[in-house]
């Protein structure tokens, strides 16, 4: 009587192939929910631009975005002038209305905040964008002109770098 016990080259297979299938699943999985939470934030970015613009046109007073003096950041503020002076910047010159984590990292082009004067127009235009371009959404940025609030398409590059030369809009 043979009494073996052990796997089969057959069974060796299947086990090998249910790994395989597992764990391509998985890494699918992590990309999807990657470019659903850049797709959130940009979401959150986007609204809380749209808040400060319409404040500053109601309220008759500069609000906007300022995020930390880091190139990277994940939190932002939406503040608005408190001292008339037209500044949301100053020390102690600003009320905070609201502060938005980010899930992730994002970039500036080359300013550290965003303001709407009491008209609802501003002068800083801004590009922002993840700061990992790896699993990016399709419509992967955002371009803040004078007047308009776009989501755009990021051209990925061999030197991208999150500006307006990158960031195509969405029109």
């Amino acid at each position: 009587m043979n009494n073996k016990k052990g796997l089969t080259l057959i069974e060796l297979l299947i086990v090998i192939s249910i790994i395989t299938i597992l764990a391509t699943s998985s890494i699918n999985l992590f990309n999807l929910v990657q470019k659903r939470k850049i797709s959130k934030d940009i979401d959150t970015i986007i609204s809380a631009l749209n808040s400060a613009k319409y404040k500053a046109f109601v309220e008759k007073r500069t609000c906007g975005l300022w995020w930390n003096n880091s190139k990277n950041f994940k939190t932002i503020e939406l503040r608005c002038d408190s001292d008339n002076d037209g500044q949301i910047t100053d020390n102690n010159g600003y009320d905070i209305i609201k502060t938005l984590n980010l899930s992730v990292a994002f970039q500036d082009g080359n300013r550290k905040f965003i303001s709407f004067l009491k008209e609802g127009i501003t002068f800083n235009v801004v590009t922002l964008c993840p700061k990992d371009f790896k699993n990016l959404p399709s419509k992967s940025c955002i371009l803040v002109s004078n007047t308009r609030i776009l989501r755009g398409y990021l051209k990925i590059t061999s030197s991208t770098q999150c500006n307006s030369t990158y960031c195509i809009p969405n029109l």
